[in-house]
C-alpha cells in the first residue's frame, strides 16, 4: 500500500511553523495502515477459513519479519514482503513448484493445521488414488481412506512451528489431486471508512497539535 498526501499545502506550511515534520504524520498513518491489515487478517479472515493467517499477520506488525515500511515527507509506504502476501490480496492460481500436483484437504481440520497426506499417511499404505470423474478441469484424482485413519496419531506441523497435534478419524475422500487452484483475493491492506475517519478526525489534529 502507498499512502501520498497532496493538494493544498496550508496545513504543511502550519505545521512547518511549529517546527514538525510531515514524517510524524506519515508515520502514523503507516502504523495505522499495518494494524487495521492485522487485524483483519486475524479476525474477519481467520473467521471465514479462507486462509491461515499467521505469519502473513507477524509480517504485517511493526518491525516483523516480512514487513515493509518506507516513509518520506509526504509519502508511506507499507506492506507485506511475504512472497503470497500479493497473491492472497488480490488473488490468482496457485501451481506446484516441487510436486506434481497439489493435495487439497477436503476436512477442514487438515487444512487448518496444514497437514498434508505425507503427516496422515507416513507409510503411504493407507490413502488410495482414485481418478476423479467430476466437471473440475484442474482436479484429476483423489486421495481416499479405505478404513478409518488418523484417530489419537501425532501429525507433525509444517513450518517453523513444531509440534504433534491429536487428528480426527478420516474415512473416504480425504484430499483432491489438482494440477492448479485458483484462489479468490481476500483484500487485506486498505483504509476502510473507520481508519478514514480516524486519520481525519484523530491522528491529523493530533499531529498539528504537536502530539
Amino acid at each position: 500500500m502507498r499512502v501520498a498526501i497532496t493538494g493544498d499545502r496550508t496545513m504543511f506550511e502550519r505545521a512547518a511553523k511549529a517546527f514538525r515534520e510531515p514524517k510524524r504524520l506519515m508515520r502514523r498513518v503507516g502504523i495505522l495502515a499495518l494494524s487495521s491489515a492485522g487485524r483483519r487478517l486475524t479476525t474477519v479472515l481467520k473467521k471465514e477459513g479462507a486462509i491461515r493467517t499467521g505469519r502473513l499477520a507477524a509480517s504485517l506488525s511493526e518491525g516483523g519479519a516480512g514487513n515493509v515500511f518506507e516513509i518520506s515527507d509526504l509519502k508511506v509506504e507499507v506492506g507485506s514482503n511475504l512472497p503470497y502476501a500479493a497473491q492472497v490480496h488480490y488473488g490468482g492460481i496457485i501451481e506446484p513448484k516441487n510436486a506434481k500436483a497439489l493435495a487439497i484437504p477436503l476436512q477442514d481440520h487438515l487444512k487448518r493445521h496444514g497437514i498434508g497426506p505425507r503427516e496422515l499417511d507416513p507409510s503411504g499404505k493407507l490413502l488410495k488414488f482414485v481418478p476423479y470423474t467430476g466437471s473440475k478441469p484442474n482436479i484429476f484424482g483423489l486421495l481416499v481412506a479405505d478404513e478409518a485413519i488418523g484417530r489419537g496419531t501425532g501429525i507433525v506441523r509444517r513450518g517453523k512451528r513444531k509440534g504433534q497435534v491429536r487428528v480426527k478419524q478420516f474415512r473416504g475422500p480425504v484430499y483432491a489431486l489438482a494440477y492448479w487452484v485458483k484462489q479468490e483475493a481476500r483484500p487485506f491492506l486498505y483504509f476502510d471508512e473507520k481508519d478514514i475517519a480516524e486519520i481525519n478526525e484523530k491522528i491529523v489534529p493530533e499531529w498539528l497539535d504537536g502530539k
